[in-house]
């Protein structure tokens, strides 16, 4: 296989044919043995899979292999500092800048790689089967349920369309989704520490304990929509500490990421591709409701009237707009 400059430029599209069968050693520092498991896994693509990302253009059809050489070159470094960090929003900052935001640009810039991707499940016509000699009726059956369309179309909403650009105040919008994260990460520290303040899970621990006793002791898809919002609601639109909140996590982007994600036309897309996954998940388990769900994308109208900070906020970036 290495040794075919054919076989190099459809696996591998960013390397230079001509140096990986003399260098491989050296290209790669897991060896040859790391290139073998690779092959291998890549033979397993179907041909419509191969297909989908070289009709990419050039910029986007090397994001896979520049994410492969990223995690060759830095992976151990990465992982060895998350399992070294001392606290959850030293490890989610090394998630953030390593993971979390270049695969958010990578998305922001090539929005196709998700329908690429998509390709490689619902038209799968690879060797795996074959080669486990397992029979694939079920996995057929389980593909051709799915609502590809309105799937594709979600998961462009929330991966390449709601946090891309600059907000109305000129932020990058990937930065201030990545600040949503450490903010994210602070709640997480000050509640395991204990501490009753504003950006802690502490001062509405009942309303978490629910939360999480909905997901572990689940009941009803009811039960575990209104212990969530019930929780989003005290953790948002607290009298004392809404102000804090929402300067901690809320900004220009955030309003334009939730307004993106709240359309109708991309609710009812959600709805769409969650009713076709349901069935796989749960025969007999009820559809979320998303319309519901979708009321904390709203912080205004979620926490009412009085609280104020949210309406002052949108007002401030609608201004910018203007």
């Amino acid at each position: 296989m290495a040794s075919s400059p054919r076989s190099c430029k459809v696996y591998f599209p960013c390397w230079r044919c001509r140096s990986a069968p003399s260098n491989l050693a050296n290209v790669m520092p897991w060896r040859t043995g790391s290139l073998g498991v690779i092959v291998g896994m890549l033979s397993m693509l179907s041909r419509t899979c191969r297909s989908a990302f070289r009709a990419l253009s050039d910029e986007c059809k090397r994001k896979p292999c520049e994410a492969f050489k990223a995690f060759r070159d830095n992976g151990a470094e990465t992982i060895s500092s998350l399992l070294s960090s001392q606290s959850t929003q030293e490890a989610m900052e090394i998630l953030v800048e390593s993971l979390i935001k270049p695969f958010a640009r990578s998305m922001c810039q090539c929005p196709k790689l998700i329908d690429a991707t998509m390709t490689c499940f619902q038209k799968y016509d690879g060797l795996y089967f074959e080669m486990a000699e397992m029979d694939r009726t079920m996995f057929d059956a389980a593909i051709s349920q799915i609502d590809w369309t309105s799937l594709k179309k979600a998961a462009k909403v929330f991966m390449a369309e709601a946090w891309c650009g600059e907000g109305a105040d000129g932020a990058d919008c990937v930065d201030e989704m990545g600040k949503a994260y450490h903010v994210m990460a602070q709640f997480i520290d000050n509640t395991m520490a204990g501490e009753d303040v504003c950006m802690s899970g502490v001062r509405f621990a009942g309303k978490m304990t629910r939360y999480m006793q909905a997901i572990t002791d689940f009941t009803s898809m009811d039960n575990f929509v209104d212990a969530y919002l019930d929780m989003e609601k005290a953790a948002m639109c607290d009298s004392e500490c809404a102000e804090e909140v929402a300067r901690g996590f809320y900004s220009c982007c955030a309003k334009s990421a939730m307004e993106t994600v709240s359309k109708k036309s991309n609710q009812k897309a959600l709805i769409r591709a969650v009713k076709s996954i349901m069935p796989l998940i749960s025969e007999d388990q009820a559809m979320p409701n998303i319309k519901k769900l979708m009321k904390v994308m709203n912080p205004e109208k979620f926490c009412g009237k009085k609280i104020d900070v949210y309406k002052r906020m949108n007002d401030e970036c609608e201004a910018m707009e203007a």
